[in-house]
């Protein structure tokens, strides 16, 4: 089974971690395929979805508020990037 995401922009940063499976992650036209151990971190309000999901597709998602990040001064990679991304282990 495969599936996709059909949510709209949110208002929280995302850190996603894929522990299983794999998606095409789709942000402003552009298509990236994800795969077991890797990361992500998107901005919030910045419009994303997943396509082609795998049916053993799991997902460890942290969503934080711009007030957490700015009370905790969280920084974020690549000079504050609207998305950026961590590889897992070479497949």
């Amino acid at each position: 089974m495969r599936g996709s995401d059909t949510r709209s922009p949110h208002d929280q940063d995302e850190i996603r971690s894929i522990r299983s499976g794999s998606d095409v992650f789709i942000r402003i036209g552009e298509r990236e395929p994800y795969g077991s151990g890797d990361r992500s971190f998107d901005e919030a309000g910045i419009g994303h979805r997943l396509v082609d999901v795998t049916e053993d597709f799991e997902i460890q998602l942290v969503r934080l508020s711009r007030s957490l990040r700015r009370r905790t001064g969280l920084s974020v990679s690549r000079n504050d990037a609207r998305h950026s991304r961590s590889r897992g282990p070479s497949r």
